[in-house]
């Protein structure tokens, strides 16, 4: 969700799936936002029967030090998604804690 805002001009988005075994995307442009967004991923068609959705967050790529950075989220476990505020975009993913 891009709120009003956001952006200082009219900026087309995209989401790209990343071929792996994990539940991730690029969420582009880069950029930082004027505002925070919603990033949400949906976790539906993953098998998380081993995982306490609890512990479930969502995490960016940062590739000046190759680590994933963990920055939380809110699970919706009826629509079975997980959502976060940020401020920029990026390559994203499910995590736990």
């Amino acid at each position: 969700t891009v709120p009003p805002g956001a952006l200082s001009q009219n900026t087309e988005m995209f989401i790209t799936d990343v071929s792996s075994n994990l539940i991730q995307a690029n969420y582009g442009p880069s950029g930082q936002f004027n505002l925070p967004v919603i990033v949400t991923i949906s976790y539906a068609d993953a098998d998380l029967r081993n995982v306490d959705l609890r512990k479930m967050t969502i995490a960016w790529y940062n590739e000046a030090t190759g680590a994933w950075v963990e920055v939380g989220g809110v699970v919706d476990r009826v629509n079975q998604t997980i959502s976060v505020a940020v401020m920029h975009f990026t390559q994203y993913t499910l995590s736990t804690k």
